[in-house]
């Protein structure tokens, strides 16, 4: 095993990580809930400056009205002897918005990278809808390593009434 320090979620994680996007005829890049992470790109796992638990971030069905806020935690390793630092950036759909900034880890060191993710309803254009992308860390303008990112959302309003008149054609039949 080329990392035997790892264990199966961060190494699934460089797998992930290091995949490439896959296209269609067209040249559009395919939802993460069609191709996952990408296609897996063998030669750079096995060059992978760093791996994170978990693998991806699977935020579920998410019910919002307006605006919502999600925080997380991602554990990353750095696998390589010398120190490591990283540009976070998110690339994907106009309703996240997620925190960018920089990380950095010593030698063989870890880091946590402590995300606030943003729904915003108003980019959102469906009652349900699913939304996606990247949370991408980079070198200059390389991509190093990248995890998914995916959430269904539904749209829901909050109503209530402020009063309520029963029309029926009995007395008991309006009771309740």
């Amino acid at each position: 095993q080329f990392y035997p320090e790892l264990n199966v979620t961060e190494l699934k994680s460089v797998a992930m990580g290091t995949a490439a996007s896959i296209k269609d005829e067209n040249k559009q890049v395919y939802p993460v809930s069609r191709m996952g992470a990408g296609r897996v790109r063998i030669d750079k796992a096995l060059s992978s400056l760093v791996a994170a638990q978990p693998a991806s971030l699977s935020l579920g069905a998410v019910r919002i009205e307006d605006k919502k806020v999600i925080y997380k935690e991602i554990k990353l390793r750095n696998l390589r002897p010398e120190a490591i630092n990283f540009k976070v950036q998110f690339q994907g759909h106009p309703a996240f918005s997620i925190n960018t900034g920089d990380i950095s880890m010593g030698p063989k060191g870890a880091g946590i990278l402590a995300l606030k993710i943003a729904i915003d309803a108003s980019k959102i254009k469906n009652t349900t809808e699913e939304i996606d992308g990247f949370v991408r860390l980079m070198q200059g303008e390389q991509e190093i390593f990248r995890l998914p990112v995916l959430a269904i959302t539904r749209k829901v309003s909050e109503l209530s009434a402020e009063s309520l008149k029963i029309f029926s054609t009995s007395a008991a039949d309006s009771d309740g």
